[in-house]
């Protein structure tokens, strides 16, 4: 009986990761002229163990390439040889090459060669003795940033010394921009790599747009075509697409020739089983036939002979050439379901030869070994230059992604497992109870029922309690990537950097801490770049050469909170104020009422940036408002402190978790509407005597000595209320953004906790609701979003907070000169 070793794969990868974690960790901590026996040893026990699985598996790449690290590692533990510093570099650049090939198997794709064989073979150049060349090292660098996959094979002088004219087809994933990235800065910058203007033209691919009503403006349909006809290496095109190339499908294509028009060249090789799967070749190509004018040729270069012909099998193979302004994308989703079923080439049209194009996919064929299915999956660019290189960007398939998300687990403590299971025995006890009453129940028996309804009450929040914790995982698991980033960034960047870690066992929600992670990578790269000063510029200011940099975690209340702190240079107040009116972001008039708080928090505002030149750690002014984005979508707030000369402190308030929510009921007209807990700072009935109206309708309300805008719910969601007269209604004060504002509510009903439904999931997003739940009643109720709620209101803070004094002081100065005359 064989056996499906394909089920524990996912067991495999997550055992593989948390080996290359703890690898990182002790190599960080390894101190070449003092090794520790025991911490050279954990980094051998964890290659050994990838190389054993990986073997065992049949996945021979990793397991070649560990198995040289793994004897090389063997001799430093046997004492057999010493250890140094470019020696723990070439390490650390094997744990991101394993990390590279072992997620590329991992989402079913063919992995990428190139690193692992310039690591490897500067491994076995230890081994041997000889001296390994900078430029191999430096090759195999990969700076903590994933490798742009390049086949071996297509590498040579020739091409490396390239230097265009090029054309880069550029198709950004939807979520390209919520992740801060801005196609129009990445143009800015190849433009700047021009030796004169009119060397760039930029051509909008326009396939993907849906119809109007379904535009999300935060999610980007576009491609381009981007064409450069000066000359620019390679090198410096790839630079400026470094920090999206997991977020984007790009092709970088070189020729002495230009586009002589727009379309694509595919060669079709079916698997002879393709039939038997349901999948018709003739259905694909009507499906091409709709992009553009397509033309076919039959390859019968694989038909057998008659008496070897099997009707079930498909023998025949296919030129195809579609013509017109289509995306590459889109045809990859013609072939999506066929894919792991057939060898498929994609070349542009004008790059290629037809002639020579057939020759050379025959000569591919012939040259690819029988059965090889992670061969005959591969999507590939080839130009018939033989100057020309085609970037061949790996991107896994959608559905391998979900189905590796969605088999993602979490390693549990026995003593929690042990405490669920105490909790359903009590529960079973209760049950068993109550169950017994209900076959011979008079009212005497009463006060048994209640007192077991309390205790099943107790076991159930008890039990949904020992539930939650075990989503809850150390934040250590968010931290741990830190020590390696601030460590590369800060020799990139030429400065002292200790990172300190602090509450690393603080638990947050699996959920949670997920989401966190790309917020505060942002953050901490920010405080390494902009908050950290040079070692001369910290000297001559009276400091330490070493900057330090506190990541600390801990729970306050029902929150988690992480605070990201550096004893750098500070924000610059001033600056700030300076570019927020040169961006527009505020009036002058304006700035002059901001306090400290509001204009730290300015930096937050989409697309603002101090930095006085742009690199590729930041400064781009994107991030820190995608930052606030995705906290606040976590229920989250965060917050700026600072001193000039001294640092800056970033402070986000977390919930526990996203499953369950505290919060206050309340009721507007007939409706039930439920407002997190911790948003709210107080509930109070309003007086007429301190509501003021200002320019453009908007009420507000004196709460001693702020004006706070009030928002009528009712009128937002459209609905009747009991009251509409503001001044006889209860107002809910909320904090959103670091100010506050009154919402409007007919009554305060009790307060309890609630279990979060997403509304984005089993229906649609709907601005100002976060989520709804299901009530003790059967009701729904839905869960308001203070920041979504304040958008759609169009509070305007600043405004309000300058126009009410204003308006008080001249009324005032009207109240002087009545009496005075």
């Amino acid at each position: 009986m064989s056996i499906d070793l394909s089920q524990f794969h996912q067991v495999f990868f997550e055992e593989s990761f948390e080996g290359l974690d703890e690898m990182e960790s002790s190599l960080m901590e390894l101190d070449p002229l003092a090794p520790d026996a025991e911490t050279i040893n954990s980094i051998f026990r964890a290659a050994h163990s990838i190389k054993g699985g990986s073997a065992t598996f049949g996945f021979s790449i990793v397991a070649e390439f560990t198995h040289v690290l793994e004897t090389l590692l063997d001799e430093i533990r046997a004492e057999k040889r010493g250890i140094s510093q470019d020696d723990v570099d070439l390490f650390l650049q094997s744990v991101d090459c394993l990390r590279a090939l072992l997620t590329a198997l991992q989402n079913q794709e063919e992995p990428d060669a190139t690193q692992a064989d310039v690591l490897k073979a500067a491994f076995e150049s230890i081994l041997a003795g000889e001296p390994v060349a900078k430029s191999e090292a430096a090759a195999a660098s990969t700076d903590s940033q994933p490798v742009a996959p390049v086949e071996a094979s297509q590498v040579s002088t020739s091409t490396a010394e390239a230097e265009g004219p090029w054309t880069i087809f550029f198709k950004p994933h939807r979520d390209m921009l919520r992740t801060g990235n801005e196609p129009l800065r990445m143009f800015r910058e190849l433009a700047e790599l021009l030796s004169e203007p009119g060397q760039f033209e930029v051509s909008p691919l326009l396939n993907d747009i849906p119809s109007f009503d379904s535009l999300n403006p935060e999610q980007c349909y576009l491609g381009w075509q981007l064409t450069i006809h000066d000359k620019v290496s390679r090198q410096a095109i790839e630079e400026v697409f470094e920090w999206v190339d997991d977020e984007a499908d790009i092709d970088i294509l070189m020729s002495e020739r230009e586009f002589k028009s727009a379309g694509w060249s595919i060669y079709f090789q079916p698997d002879a089983d393709i039939l038997r799967t349901g999948n018709e070749p003739l259905r694909l190509f009507r499906e091409l036939q709709e992009l553009g004018e397509l033309q076919v040729s039959c390859d019968l270069e694989h038909l057998p002979g008659w008496g070897n012909l099997n009707p079930e099998s498909c023998a025949l193979a296919w030129h195809l050439t579609i013509k017109g302004n289509i995306e590459k994308s889109a045809i990859d989703e013609v072939f999506e379901w066929v894919a792991d079923e057939s060898l498929i080439r994609v070349e542009p049209l004008g790059l290629v030869d037809t002639e020579t194009s057939a020759a050379n996919q025959q000569q591919s064929i012939a040259e690819t070994p029988a059965g090889d299915s992670n061969n005959k999956t591969a999507v590939t660019e080839n130009s018939a230059d033989s100057t020309s290189v085609s970037k061949v960007a790996a991107k896994p398939k959608a559905a391998a992604k979900a189905a590796a998300k969605d088999s993602s687990s979490i390693r549990v403590g026995i003593d929690k497992i042990d405490n669920l299971i105490n909790m359903v025995g009590e529960l079973v006890i209760t049950q068993s109870m109550l169950g017994q009453l209900g076959t011979d129940f008079d009212v005497n028996r009463l006060p048994k029922l209640m007192e077991g309804l309390g205790q099943l009450e107790q076991n159930t929040r008890e039990l949904q309690e020992s539930v939650m914790r075990i989503r809850m995982l150390p934040i250590s698991f968010a931290f741990s990537r830190f020590p390696r980033m601030v460590r590369d960034l800060s020799r990139r960047l030429d400065k002292e950097i200790e990172l300190e870690l602090r509450g690393e066992q603080t638990e947050l929600d699996k959920t949670v801490m997920e989401k966190i992670g790309d917020p505060l990578v942002h953050l901490v790269r920010n405080a390494v770049d902009h908050g950290i000063e040079l070692p001369e510029e910290r000297q001559q200011a009276g400091k330490d050469g070493f900057g330090t940099i506190i990541l600390n975690a801990y729970h306050q209340g029902g929150n988690v909170v992480i605070e990201i702190e550096d004893d750098g240079r500070g924000l610059n107040r001033e600056k700030i104020l300076a570019k927020a009116v040169e961006k527009d972001v505020i009036t002058e008039k304006d700035a002059s009422h901001l306090s400290d708080e509001q204009i730290y928090d300015l930096i937050f505002a989409p697309g603002f940036s101090t930095a006085a030149e742009v690199s590729d750690v930041s400064g781009r002014g994107v991030g820190m408002d995608v930052v606030k984005r995705n906290i606040q979508e976590l229920n989250g707030t965060v917050e700026i402190t600072s001193k000039p000369g001294e640092g800056s402190r970033i402070t986000i308030r977390l919930p526990l978790t996203l499953a369950i929510l505290d919060g206050q009921l309340v009721r507007v007209g007939t409706h039930t509407y439920i407002f997190p807990l911790v948003s709210i700072v107080e509930s109070l009935q309003t007086k007429p005597e301190l509501v003021n109206r200002v320019a453009g309708g908007c009420d507000v309300f004196q709460l001693r000595n702020e004006y706070v805008p009030i928002i009528r719910l009712f009128d937002i969601f459209n609905i009747v209320p009991e009251n509409d007269a503001v001044e006889d209604s209860l107002l809910v004060v909320v904090e959103c953004d670091g100010e506050k504002v009154g919402i409007v509510v007919d009554e305060l009903l009790a307060q309890q906790q609630v279990v979060i439904k997403s509304l984005e999931h089993n229906y649609q997003r709907v601005e100002g609701v976060s989520g709804a739940t299901i009530l003790g009643d059967g009701t729904v109720a839905l869960i308001l979003d203070i920041v979504g709620l304040v958008k759609l209101a169009g509070v305007n803070h600043q405004a309000i907070n300058t126009m009410v004094p204003l308006a008080q002081e001249l009324a005032t100065s009207q109240i002087t000169m009545a009496q005075a005359g």
